[in-house]
């Protein structure tokens, strides 16, 4: 048929408008906001640059969503000061007024760019928004200029319209925490919210990872024990503290709305490629094992393609400096896509201390992926675990057990310290209702309850996962204990009990009070209460805020103090009459206390803060043996960093104060904690305070960030936990000096960590620890990234017919490894050369022969 010109025409016409677009973008301009309409969602545009709400076109309904700028201060000192870094200033984007410029720099049918810009105490910042009709991608990007030091940046969104059942992609779990303790997976990647009740979902896609760390992504609603539903992502900058004040940072993100696998298609396009096959966990069921424990992990490996896949897997475990156990040895055939889970099992008897798990994929000799987790072994769980303190003011809902628990195991932490939970710390520590108030001097701050099943909850948890739970106990009764058994509380010259701290709240009198019970009568029935309240909860130990001796002053902590320290009893008897020989007494009874729970629980573990500070040896030798021996201590009196007076605000002044008591328990076998720490996450000092804490054979006792947040701790804490033997074995003894010299460079810290142990056969092993220094000794204040030292010289003196056979330097980045250095033996020494040193690094040498 032949086709004339019109209808030619009209069918060009015809086809044109089918290739048109059918959906028109849509701009309207409120007094507060922009409302914007594409194909694919609606988007409520604050003219302060905030993304209040999102619907996208699968949904129900609009979600309640706040994506905004927060800014962060770095919170550090130019200068010394004799105060810890203070809680920076946070500068919030969704909580500024309306920004001096706003406008719409480009608005078609298909596409609009908005721009805003704003100036607050920290900052200038600029945003650029660009969104298209035929994408479900909004581009964001941000300019900020600092105006003074900053620690970091991050874009939020904080929402309360996703329902309890919402889920978390890739992977589609429900990641619930607290807001603080949020998970983070590394940058570039992408992190997608998904509520099915409303059938659509928002996310971030970080395909631009320049000056972007991590996606950070957490929920909390009933099952983390909150009555309201609250969900938070964020795309989180690098740190910025060493930028300095003027220097521009520049973000780019992508936030998608629509479902999850739209979320998956765009992420797949958009981020890198992945290796065919590539390991995507790592899992040892536990962090720490008891060495009768049978060892049991998991690997999990992923064929990215599109095409079957073959690979060969060698798990490994790794102790010591470098032994390795093929534990696993298999061809693994993978389905296109397929995430296929292999279970591993290992012997733990015989091992202790800490160890990598590793999986290594290859085909035809060729690596393709590989990945690593670390666990540990011991009887005596402070040698490897670092202690965190959680307190049930605001710790104390049924549900929060999970996030705190993940989040110590994540940080190879090991052991968590509930403080203060019993209804009476001496006279009732089985609470006889399921709801009960602690009843301890905490209670001079807040006042709460807990539940019983809470504790068991957190206990279990622990317990499947690895982590050691100790409670508290201290010599203070409640005061209903107190006022309930008067024959046994510490009194006055003139009669008057001895209070510790009191406080209202309402109508209700919280306190504690001293308690005399330094008989063995006391002492069996305190350690019947606690065998009760393991039986009831299940605790692993216990870490006493008190001690066994008699003659101290009220506050049993105020071990020092120069004035009187006579209490009376009931009978009004003085401690000078009573108590002849305080420390044999202390002794006796610790003992007695230690032997008594031991009986039923062996591996109940004793712990407790304490000082020493020299003149303890020589005043009560006998109970510092007792109170050491196996058994973890607090030192909270070196947790004071920044004190002149103390002379403890310097690397070194520090360093030694910790290794001097460190070794005055270590010959007993303890291991000691310094706490309750904290600083300022992400900066050298806390990297140092860390550093040296762990070459002092310290444990550290406080703050932990969520791991691949801005506070990096947990790479030391991998370090410290995977080479533990070589931080905390008490078999290390510090040498004399003179024994090891180091050369190259005068801002390394090392003269305090010099040790040496016994071995087998006539050998022996020396370790230095080395940590680079920044430029300045003083503690408390802000510092620059040392620069990396090299050609670094360490002798050690060797004795008659000894020879060096061995020299390895352990190391933390970019994950804790050994690597081998040369080394000579000459003119009665070892002269080891060290390349350089980027931060810090055990220097391990193995000698033999001598007489």
């Amino acid at each position: 048929m032949k086709i004339g010109r019109g209808m030619f025409l009209f069918c060009i016409f015809i086809f044109a408008l089918s290739c048109s677009p059918v959906f028109t973008l849509e701009v309207s301009e409120g007094t507060d906001a922009f409302q914007i309409k594409t194909k694919n969602f609606e988007m409520s545009l604050a003219k302060t640059g905030v993304i209040n709400s999102i619907k996208p076109a699968s949904a129900t309904k609009p979600f309640d969503t706040v994506i905004s700028l927060n800014t962060v201060e770095c919170g550090e000192q130019n200068q010394y000061s004799k105060t810890f870094a203070r809680s920076p200033v946070i500068e919030v984007q969704r909580k500024l007024s309306a920004p001096a410029k706003y406008n719409i720099r480009e608005k078609t049918e298909t596409s609009a760019v908005f721009s805003f810009e704003w100036e607050d105490r920290l900052a200038k910042s600029t945003q650029v928004i660009s969104v298209r009709d035929d994408s479900p991608l909004i581009d964001v990007s941000y300019t900020v200029t600092p105006k003074t030091r900053l620690a970091e940046v991050y874009v939020q969104l904080r929402s309360n319209g996703f329902g309890p059942s919402a889920l978390f992609y890739p992977g589609g779990k429900r990641y619930g925490a607290n807001e603080g303790w949020e998970y983070h997976s590394l940058a570039p990647g992408y992190i997608f919210a998904y509520d099915p009740s409303l059938k659509g979902g928002i996310g971030f896609i970080v395909d631009r990872p320049e000056n972007l760390r991590s996606v950070g992504y957490l929920q909390r609603g009933k099952p983390e024990g909150f009555s309201g539903s609250f969900l938070s992502m964020g795309a989180y900058s690098r740190v910025l503290r060493w930028d300095g004040a003027g220097r521009p940072v520049s973000l780019s993100l992508k936030v998608v709305a629509g479902k999850p696998e739209d979320a998956a298609s765009l992420a797949k396009k958009l981020l890198p490629a992945k290796e065919v096959i590539t390991v995507e966990k790592v899992m040892p069921s536990k962090l720490i094992y008891w060495p009768d424990e049978e060892g049991e992990g998991t690997v999990a490996l992923k064929n990215n393609s599109a095409e079957k896949a073959e690979t060969d897997l060698i798990v490994q475990i790794t102790g010591k400096i470098d032994e390795k156990e093929d534990i696993l040895n298999e061809k693994v055939v993978l389905a296109p896509g397929e995430e296929k889970e292999i279970p591993v099992k290992w012997n733990n008897k015989g091992r202790e201390y800490g160890y990598e798990l590793s999986a290594q994929a290859s085909k035809g000799g060729k690596a393709s992926g590989a990945g690593r987790e670390y666990f540990a072994v011991a009887e005596q769980f402070t040698k490897v675990g670092h202690p965190y303190v959680a307190n049930p003011g605001w710790m104390n809902r049924e549900g929060q057990e999970g996030y705190l628990i993940h989040n110590l195991r994540e940080n190879y932490n090991g052991i968590v310290e509930y403080y203060c939970w019993m209804p009476d710390e001496i006279y009732d520590m089985t609470p006889d209702t399921e709801v009960f108030e602690p009843r301890t001097e905490s209670q001079n701050a807040y006042r709460t309850t807990i539940t019983r099943q809470f504790i068991k909850n957190m206990v279990s948890l622990a317990k499947k996962n690895g982590v050691r739970v100790v409670t508290l106990a201290s010599g203070f009764a409640s005061l209903p204990g107190a006022m309930q058994n008067p024959e046994e509380m510490k009194y006055t010259r003139d009669g008057q009990i001895y209070i510790w701290g009191s406080k209202l709240h309402g109508k209700d009198r919280f306190a504690v009070v001293s308690a005399d019970v330094y008989s063995e009568e006391s002492v069996r029935r305190w350690a019947q209460e606690m065998i009760a309240s393991t039986d009831m909860f299940g605790w692993d130990g216990v870490r006493w805020d008190w001690n066994f001796v008699p003659a101290f002053p009220p506050d049993p902590l105020d071990v020092m103090r120069k004035d009187e320290v006579v209490w009376y009893n009931f009978e009004g008897v003085s401690t000078n009459e009573l108590f002849k020989n305080p420390d044999q007494i202390a002794a006796r009874l610790l003992k007695l206390w230690r032997e008594e729970v031991n009986s039923k629980y062996p591996r109940f573990e004793y712990m407790t803060n304490a000082g020493y500070r020299y003149k303890l040896e020589d005043a009560f030798p006998k109970y510092l043996a007792e109170q050491s021996t196996k058994s973890g201590i607090l030192f909270e009196f070196l947790l004071n960093y920044t004190s002149e007076s103390q002379g403890l605000h310097t690397w070194d002044r520090w360093a030694n104060e910790l290794v001097d008591n460190t070794q005055v328990v270590r010959k007993n076998g303890a291991q000691p904690s310094v706490g309750w720490m904290s600083y300022a996450p992400g900066g050298i000092t806390q990297r140092l305070i860390q550093f040296i804490a762990f070459a002092s054979g310290v444990h550290w006792n406080g703050k932990i960030g969520p791991k691949n947040s801005i506070d990096d701790g947990w790479k030391r804490f991998a370090y410290s936990f995977r080479f533990s033997e070589y931080f905390y074995d008490p078999g290390f003894r510090k040498l004399s000096a003179g024994d090891v010299t180091v050369e190259g460079s005068d801002r390394i810290l090392w003269k305090p960590f010099t040790y040496g142990r016994a071995l087998e056969n006539g050998k022996k092993e020396v370790t230095v620890h080395l940590i680079n220094l920044p430029k300045s000794d003083y503690i408390s204040m802000y510092h620059e990234i040392p620069e990396i030292k090299r050609n670094i010289k360490v002798s050690i003196k060797l004795g008659e017919g000894e020879k060096c056979t061995e020299v390895n330097a352990l190391l933390p980045e970019p994950y804790p490894h050994k690597t081998e250095l040369k080394f000579r033996n000459e003119s009665g020494l070892a002269a080891i050369d060290v390349p350089e040193l980027t931060d810090a690094a055990i220097i391990v040498a193995g000698i033999g022969g001598g007489k």
